[in-house]
């Protein structure tokens, strides 16, 4: 091998040994965002502060709205990270995957026709990110 030929061999080396090493980080990263954005009580937490409930009130069997309306913030935001009905359901003392999906549909349903209901949404969200 020609001088030339080692020196750009090393530099491929290295240059994909520091690939790897960003694309730990990277990982790294995204994970510790991960856990933050899925820890289930803070998200609880924030979709009750919206509506002025607990956590407590949100797992209860109320159906006074603001609890129902809590539920379903929580239900939407963890339905993007692929949670299923079935678990969201029994978060919720129980509840069945078909009930957890009419109170996905009924909250999109409201977000989209009352911009005061698409605002909360829209707090929540920035809430979440703020984690």
């Amino acid at each position: 091998m020609t001088k030339e030929e080692l020196i750009t061999e090393a530099v491929d080396i290295l240059s994909k040994e520091v690939i790897k090493e960003i694309d730990i980080l990277t990982l790294i990263s995204r994970f510790r965002q991960e856990i933050r954005l899925h820890n289930p009580s803070t998200i609880m937490f924030l979709a009750g502060k919206q509506f002025g409930v607990s956590t407590g009130e949100m797992i209860s069997k109320s159906q006074e709205r603001p609890c129902v309306y809590a539920r379903g913030f929580y239900t939407k935001y963890m339905r993007k990270f692929n949670k299923s009905y079935a678990s969201l359901g029994q978060i919720f003392g129980g509840r069945g995957h078909a009930t957890m999906m009419s109170c996905l549909r009924t909250v999109d349903n409201i977000i989209n026709h009352e911009s005061d209901f698409a605002l909360k949404w829209v707090s929540f969200e920035e809430d979440v990110k703020k984690l």
